[in-house]
């Protein structure tokens, strides 16, 4: 299973961001205290602004998509169009 099904029905303590060690529950947390990007998700939580996605993450990827697949699961109304910051945070730090 991947993408939305995955998160719906993954635990709060299923690890979303391997390179700090955030959750989905901590992300679930971000949302409900108003969060609505990921911009916002990283300030929050520090998620998806570590470097060494490609060793620490089982899949071998950032976690950008696993986070909008968040916002778009428990965001009412998410608008997620605007992805320019969707990016792996890997890249910017290589």
């Amino acid at each position: 299973m991947t993408g939305k099904g995955k998160w719906m029905s993954a635990p709060p303590e299923e690890i979303v961001c391997y390179c700090l060690g955030v959750s989905k529950g901590e992300i679930i947390e971000a949302i409900r205290s108003g969060c609505r990007s990921l911009k916002a998700i990283k300030v929050f939580t520090k998620a998806c602004t570590g470097n060494e996605c490609e060793t620490k993450n089982p899949g071998k990827k950032c976690c950008s998509q696993d986070i909008l697949h968040l916002i778009d699961l428990y965001v009412d109304n998410a608008d997620n169009s605007a992805t320019a910051d969707s990016h792996c945070c890997c890249e910017s730090k290589k």
